[in-house]
């Protein structure tokens, strides 16, 4: 083989690898993006879950006005994309931390504050790892 032939392979072969390194690129981020979005539709879950317990009355099994007491379903906690934990702050403000079951670095944090007009459509995210 000539030069020139030879030159031509090592080409297309740099470029047939630079091709793969870009798509695997992609399909990585993308697979970070799918990830966290999944998340932030549990959250709007586990927010509904929040806003019933703190609004029912104590005598229905609920909070009646507080967090106290609140436990996240199996169901909620436990998702094939993250396992999210609760933590009442006070009476009037819960945090939920969702952990992505892919790479535990990666977590998204709700804070709820009922005192702050429509809580349950305003917490206070938070973003780490590949989600920021």
């Amino acid at each position: 083989m000539g030069q020139s032939e030879l030159l031509k392979i090592f080409l297309g072969i740099l470029i047939i690898g630079i091709a793969i390194y870009v798509g695997l690129q992609l399909f990585s981020s993308n697979e970070i993006d799918a990830d966290r979005n999944t998340m932030i539709v549990h959250f709007k879950d586990i927010t509904a879950s929040t806003l019933q317990y703190y609004t029912r009355g104590t005598f229905a099994g609920g909070g009646g006005k507080t967090f106290t007491g609140y436990v996240l379903s199996d169901k909620l906690a436990n998702t094939p994309t993250a396992i999210y934990t609760t933590e009442v702050l006070s009476p009037t403000s819960i945090k939920v931390v969702g952990t992505s079951t892919k790479k535990s670095g990666n977590t998204i944090t709700y804070v709820y504050n009922s005192l702050t007009a429509n809580w349950w459509k305003n917490p206070t995210i938070t973003f780490t790892g590949d989600f920021e």
